[in-house]
């Protein structure tokens, strides 16, 4: 899912649905898997790129997701 700028929770919601990562996490477990974290990290990422358009890409790889927390186990940024 992409989206230019700016992002609400709302729309980060709506962006994790539209991904095989979101429907993972609605049924692995039950749905045991939380979203927030993830999607507290798509909000945060939209808002870093917005303030920082030097930066031209974003690799997070792994996201382990756990209860109560989402975690970026290695992270790269590009600039441009």
């Amino acid at each position: 899912a992409v989206r230019i700028g700016r992002i609400g929770r709302a729309e980060a919601r709506r962006m994790l649905g539209d991904t095989l990562v979101g429907r993972m996490l609605r049924t692995a477990r039950g749905g045991a898997l939380p979203e927030e974290g993830v999607i507290d990290a798509i909000v945060g990422l939209a808002a870093l790129a917005a303030d920082h358009p030097e930066i031209a890409e974003f690799d997070l790889n792994p996201i382990i997701i756990g209860r109560g927390r989402t975690v970026a186990v290695d992270a790269l940024a590009v600039l441009a």
